[in-house]
């Protein structure tokens, strides 16, 4: 809850494909850490958490099966193969079975059946294994990891009666096709009453957890944390391989955050403008900030009375706002919802 817009849905070619968190996730919930295994925590409040189930079918699964199968070198490496991949050319569809979807179960044509079910083999039939290409298997791999986390995953929120499943853990990494299958398999198996939510720093929940801990003794316990945009990695959603979140800086808020009193017991919400969404909104505030820069640049030099480095500091820090620009322009969810005030704080 102190990074804004850290959750989000993912819907493949919905507009937008991604929905953000305004607010911090209602309790309870479960969060679904994807590591080498799986480990499945119930979380009932910033304080109270308990681990619940878990599966040894996780993102070592996915590594160690397809280091076997291809001649992919490393878990980067075979991510960014799952993602040329056709998984259809080995996975067995219902459609190959009946022809078309099965509408009398309410099964869809390309829905898998068995996976890795057309790559079988007998003395009779079967493709030869040097006809059967690595980025398709490394796709079939993933699907069936990611669709098997995702239904037990479905069936823990089930027995422990919640409707937000969070997924972390560093497997993810903005893949479309990860998202998509997880979402689908929440989605298919709940009838829509589960959501599955995604985090944008999801490989940094141990770290920023093992401080938090860490924190409880010193004299900064309690305090509020915000996101440094400048020097935080941004976020990517994407078909082909993303880069990784090496970087996530946040800043300690030693006032702590209130309500503004003037609007205590209003139904008031901020930024109710995405510019994510509103494309020409978007492109007309990145316009103002752009062609406003060297004034606010002037502002700043004319009004500082220490004049070391005030030249060089000034090039840095117009060089990176520029930076920031033009990635909002190219990818305007890079930290979560956009807003004018999201701007300011670059």
């Amino acid at each position: 809850n102190n990074i804004p817009n850290e959750a989000f849905s993912f819907k493949k070619n919905g507009n937008p494909e991604i929905t953000f968190q305004k607010t911090g996730c209602e309790f309870p919930y479960l969060l679904v850490n994807i590591g080498s295994g799986v480990s499945i925590l119930k979380v009932y409040s910033d304080e109270k958490f308990e681990r619940v189930g878990g599966t040894a079918m996780g993102g070592g699964t996915f590594w160690g099966l397809g280091s076997l199968l291809t001649n992919a070198q490393g878990f980067d490496e075979l991510l960014a193969l799952a993602e040329k991949g056709e998984s259809s050319s080995v996975d067995l569809l219902v459609k190959d079975i009946y022809g078309g979807s099965y509408e009398a179960m309410g099964l869809p044509g390309d829905l898998v059946a068995s996976s890795f079910g057309k790559a079988a083999r007998s003395r009779i039939a079967g493709p030869a294994r040097e006809q059967v290409h690595d980025a398709d298997i490394a796709k079939s791999l993933l699907h069936l990891i990611s669709n098997g986390i995702g239904q037990i995953a479905y069936l823990h929120a089930n027995l422990y009666q919640c409707e937000r499943i969070i997924f972390g853990g560093f497997f993810i990494r903005g893949k479309k096709a990860t998202m998509h299958t997880i979402s689908f398999a929440i989605n298919y198996w709940s009838k829509g009453k589960v959501e599955a939510l995604f985090l944008r720093h999801e490989g940094y929940l141990g770290a920023v957890g093992a401080y938090m801990k860490g924190a409880e003794s010193q004299d900064f316990a309690g305090k509020n944390y915000g996101e440094n945009f400048a020097f935080s990695d941004s976020f990517e959603v994407n078909d082909v391989m993303s880069k990784a979140l090496e970087f996530l800086e946040l800043d300690r808020l030693d006032l702590p955050l209130v309500k503004f009193p003037l609007i205590e017991g209003l139904d008031y919400q901020a930024d109710l403008i995405d510019l994510a969404i509103d494309t020409d909104a978007r492109h007309y505030w990145l316009d103002i900030f752009k062609d406003g820069l060297d004034r606010f640049c002037k502002v700043i030099r004319d009004g500082e009375s220490n004049r070391n480095h005030i030249d060089r500091r000034i090039a840095f820090f117009k060089k990176k706002f520029l930076e920031c620009l033009v990635l909002l322009r190219k990818n305007p969810f890079a930290y979560g919802i956009l807003t004018v005030r999201t701007l300011l704080d670059c």
